[in-house]
């Protein structure tokens, strides 16, 4: 069943808000697959270590990932207290990247530096992690193409041929970074929904908290997971909502979307029997805790 059309208007809000959060990181990360692929091929031709750039490049995406993702834990602790006090949002300006985001987003949900201190470093660790899987496919396709040009007896150029090729085919290709683009997108969610989450028990909100409605964007780009899921609606103590928090797949765009008491749409509705993909849909109150 489709969702709403107010679940429809929200979910759009929601999606713009962690879209201009994740632009300042991509555009940050985006030139990092050009710096490593180059200092890559650099090793290569003088005989050094070709993973120690990838290791060391890469991993300064990290710290960029980690303040994303506190800024969008924080987004979504706001969009959560706007959505019950039925206001509107100023527009936030974002800088690059992320610090006067969490700075401006702290000082509007009057968070102490400790507490956006703690809410960085709980993230720091994912952020790290995440970056390290990215590195890690990298490194060891890189490291496969080095391996098959010694066994070919390939000249350097023939190497350095199968060096990019191998950027390319782990997603670091110099035109379209997605894997980096991907994780961010991803993570960013995870964060967002984190925040939403956290914010939502409450006691103010969760006073009057009736449940949640599954908004996905419903275009030609959603998937089989989200369209199942689309407009499915149950209270907020339902074991679905255990398994069924956005992100449900990596990119995913969709939302969920708080009812309150007494709104018209406080209704349970059939819940479909899909599963997210294997890795998402928890419940970010257990995966951050």
């Amino acid at each position: 069943m489709p969702s709403s059309a107010q679940a429809q208007q929200l979910a759009a809000v929601m999606d713009a808000e962690r879209e201009a959060l994740q632009g300042a990181g991509i555009r940050r990360v985006g030139s990092l697959a050009a710096t490593v692929r180059a200092a890559t091929i650099r090793a290569y031709k003088s005989g050094g270590d070709v993973a120690a750039p990838i290791r060391k490049i890469v991993g300064k995406a990290a710290p960029v990932l980690a303040d994303a993702m506190a800024a969008a834990e924080l987004q979504g602790i706001l969009r959560s207290r706007i959505n019950h006090k039925q206001a509107k949002r100023d527009g936030l300006a974002l800088s690059d990247p992320y610090r006067a985001a969490l700075k401006m987003l702290a000082d509007r949900l009057s968070f102490t530096d400790k507490e956006l201190r703690a809410i960085a470093a709980k993230h720091g660790t994912a952020a790290v992690s995440a970056t390290g899987e990215a590195a890690g496919l990298l490194e060891r396709n890189v490291l496969a193409a080095v391996a098959a040009g010694v066994k070919a007896n390939a000249t350097t150029n023939e190497g350095i041929s199968l060096i990019r090729a191998a950027f390319q085919d782990s997603g670091f290709d110099n035109q379209s970074p997605f894997v980096l683009e991907t994780v961010f997108r991803t993570e960013l969610h995870r964060a967002y929904s984190g925040g939403q989450a956290a914010s939502d028990i409450e006691p103010a909100i969760a006073d009057v908290l009736w449940g949640y409605e599954f908004a996905s964007v419903g275009d030609d780009r959603t998937t089989v997971i989200c369209l199942a899921c689309d407009g499915t609606r149950a209270p907020k103590d339902s074991p679905f909502w255990d398994s069924h928090v956005p992100p449900l797949h990596w990119n995913c765009r969709s939302q969920l979307i708080q009812i309150f008491d007494g709104e018209q749409l406080a209704t349970p509705t059939t819940l479909p029997s899909i599963e997210p993909a294997e890795g998402f849909g928890a419940n970010p109150l257990l995966v951050f805790a």
